[in-house]
């Protein structure tokens, strides 16, 4: 008797979907790292631009263009904000998808658990079945060597 597990389809569909979930836990992962890349290079672009307004200029600068220095260093600064409040925005993606994925992981390893349970008890109640055949061959053929000697006693 071959085993056939009722749930086959529905563990093959959770095991795609966990698939899925890998994959889109992979993309979210390198679009974290990406925004993190980006965020430290706005760090470092925002340090050099406050290095450079607080450096002493070694000739006079006109007003004006130390209000396009102030001007240009407040956008930069935004910009490392903003990068930094996309890394945190990965973050958040990358956690949900990771709990997805888990959670798609765990449902599989269920189905996939009960599967073996039932394979298991499948082999054993084959293994009793083979048995009974074993035995009732076996009692096929000691059953007519048995009459003969019956036969003999009794005369």
């Amino acid at each position: 008797m071959k085993f056939r597990f009722p749930l086959d389809r529905l563990l093959r569909l959770r095991e795609r979907l966990e698939r899925e979930r890998a994959a889109s836990l992979g993309a979210a992962r390198r679009e974290e790292q990406l925004r993190e890349h980006t965020a430290r290079e706005a760090a470092v672009a925002n340090e050099r631009s406050r290095d450079q307004l607080g450096a002493r200029p070694s000739h006079a600068v006109a007003a004006g263009s130390i209000q396009n220095m102030r001007l240009a260093v407040e956008a930069v600064a935004m910009a490392a904000r903003n990068a930094q409040i996309d890394v945190d925005k990965a973050r958040e993606h990358t956690a949900a998808q990771e709990s997805q994925w888990n959670d798609a992981r765990r449902d599989r390893r269920v189905i996939e658990k009960l599967r073996e349970r039932r394979q298991g008890e499948h082999a054993v109640e084959a293994s009793r079945d083979e048995q009974k055949e074993l035995d009732a061959m076996a009692q096929n053929r000691r059953g007519p060597q048995r009459h003969a000697q019956d036969e003999e006693g009794s005369r």
